[in-house]
Order: C-alpha cells, then sequence, then structure tokens
C-alpha cells in the first residue's frame, strides 16, 4: 500500500492507471497538468476521494457515469485567479519571479489561503519534488523589499 500524502505527475506523463493510488491513505495532493490523463478510480478511498464533491467513486457503475466529473475536478481543484499561487507553487516548473509577483499584489497571507480541500500554496511548495524555490526566501525578499531594501 502507497503512503504519501503528495504526488506530483510530471506533463511529460499522459495517462494516470486505473486505481493508481488507491487506498493511499494519506494522499492530499494529486497534481496533474491538463495533458495528462486520470484513471478509472485514481484516488479511490484516498482522503482526495472524501473531498470530490461528485458522487462517491465506491461503486463500478457509479465510477463509469462520475469518471469524467472527478477527472475534470482533479485538475481544476486550483482554477480561478483566487488560485494562481497554488497553481505556480504546484506547478512542473514552478517561476520564483511569478511567485514573487503574486506574493507583491495579494501579500504574505496568501502563502496560508486554502483551496477547496484544505491545502495552502505554502504546502504545494514544500512538497513539491520538481522546485528548488524557498518559502523563507521568498518571504525574505518581499519584507526587504516592502521595508525599502533593494535586492539585486
Amino acid at each position: 500500500m502507497l503512503v504519501t500524502t503528495s504526488i506530483f505527475i510530471p506533463p511529460s506523463s499522459r495517462d494516470v492507471g486505473e486505481e493508481a493510488f488507491y487506498r493511499c491513505e494519506k494522499l492530499t495532493i494529486l497534481s496533474v497538468s491538463q495533458n495528462t490523463k486520470p484513471g478509472l478510480q485514481v484516488i479511490r478511498d484516498t482522503p482526495l476521494d472524501e473531498a470530490c464533491p461528485c458522487e462517491r467513486q465506491n461503486e463500478l457503475l457509479a465510477d463509469y457515469r462520475n469518471y469524467d466529473k472527478v477527472k475534470q475536478w482533479i485538475k481544476d481543484e486550483n482554477m480561478g485567479n483566487e488560485f494562481d499561487l497554488h497553481r505556480e507553487c504546484a506547478s512542473y516548473n514552478p517561476s520564483e519571479e511569478a511567485i514573487y509577483a503574486i506574493l507583491m499584489e495579494r501579500g504574505l497571507q496568501s502563502f496560508t489561503l486554502e483551496n477547496k480541500i484544505g491545502i495552502t500554496p505554502s504546502q504545494y511548495l514544500q512538497e513539491n519534488p520538481f522546485s528548488q524555490i524557498k518559502e523563507q526566501k521568498m518571504i525574505n525578499r518581499l519584507v526587504l523589499e516592502l521595508m525599502g531594501e533593494i535586492i539585486a
């Protein structure tokens, strides 16, 4: 049984197999690109399954009827302007400059904004295996700039 809290699928992966994370009891972050196709029951019996607003995935017939809804929910969890920072921190190649621009516009509290399943941009950034960006460095840079200290 897979025991992890986060999985980030690179955009080069086109498919995620059926029941790939079945019974992954600690899975709270599943980041997939818009081009990746999650398989049937990919989040079955995980915390994400519990959080999904779609009809429960526990019976096979319901799974086939709800598959497109669940697949879209997985991909769209961080859609919308209020989740720009979430998307950037969870992306395959997060940009320090893009994160910084969002923080400048919305303030440091945006690192603590929870999405619909309770994940913050800070959590995405910490868990993202494709990111070398350190949250504390971003905070320090922002604070120094706000204090009038210019960082090159």
